[in-house]
């Protein structure tokens, strides 16, 4: 898919020391993949910013589907993301591939029905966690195990769960006693996972439909593109 942008600076409640924080919202997407891959992202940047410079991008009431992977290529930087009412229906652990340094991440008001216990195996700095207004039926008891910087976690308004924890603030319920409920509630209920070789067949076919869809649109932008201003490319 790519993205089309609109960057601005913009203070924020938790912005150390007054320093605005540069962000980008995103005000279209074309070419929606079916894996919801990023293959670029387009727009004019405030003088003197790079893609690098972004630390909190917000996509808004998309028709995705899928969540925006690899988007961390294209802003290495980024610390917070939202991706709000975009109808994504299921999560996997390829989606938060580079989210290394991302600390925030809020999904609210899509279709998520459930949590596998790998999902957040690529993003383990994560601070605060929002799925509020989805449609959460089933959590991995070892789905938050690994976060151990989590310290908000919105799990509001769902199917089978209507909870939230905040260890910012006084609140009754802890991360740990979270983590217990989820091990009662769903425990003894996995989540049907692929076999090892079905899930290496889908890394593999993954790639090559990755590799195709990147070299005809690179071959397709030599003539739409011409003359458009492209920012940061990979």
């Amino acid at each position: 898919m790519e993205l089309y942008c609109d960057f601005s600076n913009y203070l924020s409640i938790t912005s150390i020391d007054d320093e605005p924080i540069y962000k980008c919202i995103v005000t279209g997407i074309k070419r929606i993949a079916e894996n919801g891959r990023v293959l670029g992202v387009f727009g004019h940047h405030v003088p003197g910013k790079t893609n690098k410079d972004v630390q909190a991008i917000t996509i808004f009431n998309q028709q995705l589907k899928h969540f925006p992977r690899y988007i961390c290529s294209f802003f290495p930087n980024l610390r917070s993301i939202s991706v709000i009412g975009c109808e994504i229906e299921a999560l996997s652990p390829f989606d938060f591939i580079g989210f290394e340094d991302v600390e925030k991440l809020l999904l609210n008001g899509n279709k998520i029905t459930k949590l596998p216990g790998d999902v957040f195996q690529y993003a383990k700095n994560l601070e605060s966690v929002s799925f509020f207004n989805n449609r959460i039926e089933h959590i991995d008891e070892m789905t938050f195990e690994d976060l151990k910087k989590l310290k908000y976690l919105n799990l509001k308004m769902n199917a089978t769960i209507d909870l939230c924890v905040n260890e910012f603030a006084h609140v009754r319920m802890s991360m740990d006693q979270l983590k217990g409920f989820i091990k009662i509630k769903y425990g003894g209920r996995k989540i049907e996972d692929e076999t090892k070789m079905t899930r290496k067949l889908s890394e593999t076919l993954e790639f090559l439909e990755n590799f195709i869809e990147s070299s005809r649109m690179l071959f397709e932008d030599d003539f739409k593109y011409n003359g458009t201003e492209v920012v940061d490319r990979n």
